[in-house]
Formats: structure tokens, C-alpha cells, sequence
């Protein structure tokens, strides 16, 4: 008897070592991107302002591991929204700043992309670059001016810039 239960001892125990523990050879998937976009969309924070949305400012810190190779192909903005003479990469901080204005930005519409490059072996997610932009982005302005009252709105306080990433 006790060699019946040794026995079963052995055999449990050998069936048990080889169902886990092991990869049996299997390497896992690794998704490697290596290109994230960003978007950027204006929506108010309560009710929709009075004035139009004329001009974002707005500078951006990416993760590390996210780097821009050419800041001119890099930034785009909605229908020829974008202010060429503003924009600057920073390597030193890892910043990007733009601006745009000229038309008036659609509340809820895409109206700038930024598109940069992942570092191999970089394990970034959306939200790699939403966290070093929270709670606010480095800098941010944004204004419009109000035909009614003859000002100039500073938007701050009603509106918020959203920040979609996708990673290809």
C-alpha cells in the first residue's frame, strides 16, 4: 500500500511539473510601435463661449523614449491653421510648441496633429504622454476676440484642449 501511494506521489507530481512553469518554446507577440500621433481637439468646459476660438498656443512635453526628427513635417494643423513661425522642438526639455490661428477652431474637431517617433524597445502608451501633460501642459494660451464687445477673450478657464494619442 505504501508503495501504491508512493508511487502515485511520483507520477501526480510529474504530470503537475510538466503542465506549467515552462513556455514549451512559445515566445510571446511583441508589439513594437514606432510612430505616435497626437490630437488635439478644443471643447468648453460649460457652456460654449460667445467668442470664436482663434488662437491655441500650446507647447507639449513628450515621454521619454518620443522624440520629433523634423519639426516642420512633424506638426500639422487644420486648413492651413498653422503658424509655421512658431514651431520649435526642444531636445533639451523634449518639448514641442505650436500655434494655431488665423480661422476660427471648430469646438470638438481635430485641429492639430503632432506625429513622432518611438525609440525601439520603448514600452510608451497613450498614457505615457497624456501623464507629463497633467494636470495642464507646459504652456497653453488660447483667445479669440469677440465682434460684439471689441475685445480680445482669453479662454483659459472655458476651454479645454484634449489630447488623443494613437500609436502606430
Amino acid at each position: 500500500m505504501k508503495s501504491m501511494l508512493l508511487s502515485f506521489i511520483f507520477i501526480t507530481s510529474t504530470f503537475l511539473a510538466a503542465c506549467g512553469g515552462g513556455d514549451a518554446g512559445i515566445t510571446p507577440m511583441q508589439t513594437t510601435q514606432t510612430r505616435a500621433t497626437l490630437s488635439f481637439s478644443a471643447k468648453a468646459v460649460g457652456a460654449p463661449p460667445t467668442a470664436p476660438l482663434q488662437v491655441v498656443r500650446i507647447t507639449v512635453k513628450l515621454p521619454l523614449g518620443a522624440s520629433i526628427k523634423d519639426v516642420t513635417t512633424a506638426v500639422t494643423g487644420k486648413a492651413g491653421q498653422l503658424d509655421a513661425g512658431t514651431l520649435l522642438y526642444s531636445t533639451l526639455d523634449n518639448t514641442v510648441s505650436f500655434s494655431i490661428m488665423g480661422v476660427e477652431i471648430k469646438l470638438g474637431d481635430v485641429f492639430a496633429e503632432v506625429k513622432c517617433d518611438l525609440a525601439s524597445g520603448s514600452s510608451l502608451d497613450a498614457n505615457s504622454f497624456k501623464a507629463v501633460n497633467s494636470p495642464l501642459y507646459p504652456f497653453l494660451e488660447m483667445s479669440g476676440f469677440d465682434l460684439v464687445s471689441g475685445s480680445t477673450v482669453n479662454f483659459v478657464n472655458e476651454i479645454n484642449i484634449d489630447m488623443a494619442v494613437s500609436l502606430q
